[in-house]
């Protein structure tokens, strides 16, 4: 994945002294290491960190990676071991390494060693989709948008078909989800499924010897998503004796398996998952997963090529790469995301993922959204001023399901509490037309939860005390063994203050300069160096330790006092952490409920999110008419691209777009380069998306008949990332549209044709458009350069031509952006290099090529035909015109035999044309 050359420039010297003091100055021991990091198993998608005395070091490629995108130097780098082999090396300190794991997990696979005895042993690793190790970290106070999902895969052939059984967990939100389907040789299926469920990682089964084929093609599928592929055993898929007994442990009260039963593929598949992530060896996860059944038919289908091309998401060109905010904000998750809480983003990813299908489901949503931009103030108070403060949820109920939670937690919680009735009765608040939708929603189902909060906010209120600044305790008065402990501590405390008073009249010093200090063994004395003469006399006192900044002693006394005050806080802390552990028992046994508001909570974030990025937007969006697929329709005025608007250098030109099932269902764009083709049919795509996720649209009115698929042909940058051309990466992924696509589909087509001679990139051109309108009929905008096949609007009325177009007056290129009917009239390739500042003799020279082609083709059927290019009509004219000026002029008796050969060369040449001519054998059997 790396790809990388390193700087090898030295650290400082304070850096290099530092770090000699982490790998030791023994140059055997030095080269050890290196000799035993390059013997671990090479992957370029693991990332090794090794733990040394509080520090983190990082070597190899992994090191120069860490330099130049975390610590942002190369200066940091060192060169351990020997000078003709050295080893490239860095040092992470604590704080770094969490902000690098916080990112990194979400790209690679992890593992921290560290040494124990006389070797290295491997102590802690995660990868995208098990994260086990890592979760305080990765899921710390702020939370994260991202959810760890893992899949598990088993397949086989079935009829000619593939069959697959799938299963994932997503341990953030505690789901469990199986699917089964066919899928075809594109496995579009298969991607569909892993786009949906937002899968970062998938188990696989290990093939037998030699039969690696259609397991290096799913992986390829994998890749090609960003999926990070793990092999494992073949045996791990083979479900266990006890069937859905080891699923039914890890499943909540009350969730029922029906057809799931059936389901033996994704068993296996489950089995392998729930080994993967040990999540029953333990018994911390049981009984707190859902399970979901996964079916495909209930959501649109996509491929990576359609989510690339909308650019529903922020973009990266590798596997380890970071998007920048604005990259962040040219998608259009970075532009929907407005969520207040981790959790709606979480699930706003999964939204975009699988647009509906279900138009009752559309409507209410878009009527959701409708209720949050009738009223701004509405909106704001529950947007600032209480979602802004609900926590991260998950990873609260997470802790507290495990025993895991702190005291801070339980804080949390309880601030969350008092949140919910305050939101209750702010939703209330509102008036509006769509009240009873609003109550069915949110309103009541709260007022129902909040009755069950009462107890637990008393008994988190009652437990906690937080008279100590920054700290949260166990309030003594809760309990009387902890409240008796608390007195002795307190009366204790009250003693060493009198030894203090004590030794300041004895050594006869000012308390400013004789000082009672605490740590963690206990209180001790000090007095700076300048004072201590009195001290040094004094044969009570024991010094401890001497420093620059003063001197710290004790005495008998303290000492014993000390003694017994650890004892009281290692009784005290004893007591307090029972209790701890009954409060969290107690809290845990309320998190069915809490993870009920969470989902409601949840959703209405979304909803207020997406209402904000309506009211927000340039120009305010407007609620489209979505209707049955069966009506056909694609009717947008004044539609403008959401992204492209929000910018403050752009002033975005709507365009119109319309495609009718009983009209035109198929537009051909024509114009020039950066004339807005490409981005025009983009637009049209995500439009189509936003409409089934239920979201506004940027237009001035939108009629759209639902779409059961956008597959797309745009763009092939990942695929040459890989080695694959960019004219097989075309070939590849027009494959899948012709393939999967149906009546009932979107297809978005850009530039195809480029990658090969002109003819076979036009023959290509010509005949899948012509496919795609007369045998799929499915809605498509097909951006080409070829304008001659603009003449498919002459053969099938279905097709319509539209073009952008540009003003070349002045000598100068201005691109208009505004769509157009018809072909467009010219190219405009030299005008657009002349934006480029081409030299100024190689545009001349440009023009005069451009005017002798255009020549040439006027003059054209002029010209000879050669016999590649001629039609079977002209081919066998010739033929026959050639062998009749063979024969003989004149048929006389000497000049028969001739003759009669040229008559039987003549016959052989008429049927072999008729043999090779379809069109021939119809016109003599006519």
């Amino acid at each position: 994945f790396f790809g990388i050359i390193f700087l090898s420039k030295m650290a400082d010297d304070d850096d290099r002294d530092e770090m000699q003091k982490l790998f030791g100055q023994d140059a055997g021991q030095q080269s050890g290491f290196c000799d035993f990091f390059r013997s671990l198993p090479g992957s370029g998608d693991i990332v090794r960190f090794f733990l040394r005395q509080g520090y983190y070091t990082v070597h190899g490629d992994n090191c120069e990676y860490i330099a130049r995108h975390y610590i942002k130097t190369d200066r940091c780098i060192q060169l351990l071991g020997p000078r003709n082999n050295p080893l490239p090396s860095c040092v992470v300190n604590a704080k770094l390494f969490d902000e690098i794991i916080s990112d990194l997990w979400k790209k690679a696979r992890i593992e921290v060693w560290e040494h124990q005895g006389r070797s290295w042993e491997l102590v802690k690793k995660c990868s995208p989709g098990n994260v086990e190790d890592f979760e305080d970290t990765i899921f710390g106070h702020e939370g994260t948008g991202d959810a760890a999902i893992v899949m598990a895969i088993k397949f086989h052939e079935e009829a000619g078909r593939m069959k697959f059984g799938c299963a994932y967990c997503n341990s953030t939100q505690r789901e469990l989800g199986v699917a089964e389907f066919v899928d075809g040789d594109q496995y579009l299926n298969l991607e569909s499924f892993f786009l949906q469920t937002g899968a970062k990682e998938c188990l696989f089964p290990a093939a037998a010897k030699g039969t690696t084929g259609e397991n290096d093609v799913i992986v390829d599928v994998m890749k090609r998503i960003g999926v990070v592929p793990t092999e494992v055993k073949k045996t791990d898929f083979v479900p266990k004796k006890d069937g859905w007994g080891t699923v039914s442990d890890l499943l909540r009260e009350g969730v029922v398996l029906n057809e799931e039963l059936e389901m033996k593929d994704s068993l296996g598949a489950l089995g392998a998952l729930i080994g993967y992530l040990k999540l029953g060896a333990d018994g911390e996860a049981s009984a707190q997963f859902m399970l979901k059944k996964v079916e495909l038919h209930k959501y649109m289908r996509m491929d990576a090529a359609a989510v690339r091309a909308l650019n529903l998401f922020p973009d990266t060109t590798g596997p380890f790469e970071q998007t920048s905010n604005r990259q962040a904000g040219l998608s259009l998750f970075g532009l929907l995301n407005q969520c207040r809480t981790s959790m709606g983003s979480r699930l706003l990813k999964q939204w975009i993922t699988q647009p509906l299908l279900d138009l009752e489901e559309i409507t209410k949503r878009q009527t959701l959204i409708e209720i949050f931009t009738e009223d701004v103030l509405f909106k704001q108070a529950l947007r600032d001023d209480i979602l802004r403060k609900v926590p991260d949820l998950d990873g609260l109920i997470k802790k507290f399901l495990r025993r895991k939670a702190k005291l801070v937690d339980t804080v949390a919680l309880g601030k969350f509490l008092e949140a919910v009735p305050v939101l209750k009765s702010t939703l209330e608040g509102y008036s509006g037309v769509h009240i009873s939708l609003l109550r069915m929603e949110f309103i009541e189902p709260l007022e129902e939860i909040c009755g069950h909060f009462e107890n637990l906010q008393q008994l988190i209120a009652s437990t906690l005390d937080f008279s100590t600044p920054g700290e949260v305790v166990i309030a003594p008065s809760f309990d009387e063994e902890l409240e008796d402990l608390a007195d002795r501590r307190q009366k204790l405390d009250r003693k060493i203050d009198k030894v203090y008073q004590a030794a300041l009249e004895e050594l006869e010093m000012d308390p400013k300069n004789m000082k009672l200090e605490k740590e963690k063994t206990g209180y001790y004395f000090k007095v700076s160096r300048q004072k201590d003469a009195a001290l040094r006399k004094s044969k009570c006192y024991t010094i401890l330790e001497t420093r620059k900044e003063g001197v710290r002693f004790t005495n008998d006394m303290l000492l014993g006092l000390n003694t017994t005050r650890r004892e009281l806080l290692e009784a005290y802390e004893k007591r307090q952490s029972t209790i701890e552990e009954k409060l969290q028992d107690t809290i845990a046994s309320y998190m069915p409920v809490i993870e009920d508001v969470k989902e409601y909570i949840t959703t209405l974030d979304i909803f207020i999110s997406l209402a904000h990025v309506v009211l927000e937007a340039p120009i305010q969006y407007q609620r489209p008419t979505v209707l049955p697929r069966e009506k056909g329709i694609m009717e947008i005025k004044g539609a403008r691209h959401p992204t492209l608007e929000t910018h403050n250098s752009v002033s975005f030109i709507p365009n119109d777009i319309h495609l009718d099932q009983s009209a035109q269902i198929f537009q051909l764009i024509t114009g020039p380069n950066m004339g807005g083709k490409s981005t025009y049919i983009r637009m049209a795509g995500l439009l189509q998306h936003m409409a089934q996720i239920g979201m506004f649209l940027p237009c001035t009115s939108a009629s759209l008949s639902i779409r059961d698929c956008i597959l797309a042909r745009v763009g092939a940058a990942d695929y040459q990332c890989r080695g694959v051309s960019t004219f097989m990466a075309e070939m590849l992924e027009t494959a899948t549209i012709l393939n999967n696509a149906s009546k009932d589909s979107l297809i978005i087509v850009d530039e195809l044709g480029r990658g090969t001679s002109t003819y076979d990139g036009f023959g290509l051109a010509w005949s899948i458009a012509s496919h795609i309108a007369t045998n799929i009929q499915a809605f498509c905008l097909f951006a080409t350069h070829f304008h001659e096949l603009t003449t498919l609007a002459t053969v099938y009325p279905q097709i319509g031509n539209v073009h952008v177009t540009a003003d070349t007056t002045k000598g100068k290129l201005t691109m208009l952006y505004e769509l157009q009917p018809g072909p467009c009239s010219k190219s405009f390739g030299i005008h657009v290099a002349e934006l480029a500042a081409f030299p100024p003799t190689v545009i001349d020279m440009a023009k005069r090529k451009a005017s002798e082609l255009e020549d040439f083709t006027v003059s054209a059927p002029k010209r000879t035909k050669t016999d590649e290019n001629l039609e079977p009509f002209d081919m066998c004219s010739k033929g026959i015109l050639q062998h009749l000026t063979q024969i003989p002029a004149k048929a006389d008796a000497a000049a028969q035999p001739e003759l009669l050969i040229g008559l039987q060369k003549l016959k052989a040449t008429i049927d072999r044309h008729v043999q090779e001519s379809h069109q021939l054998q119809q016109l003599l059997t006519a």
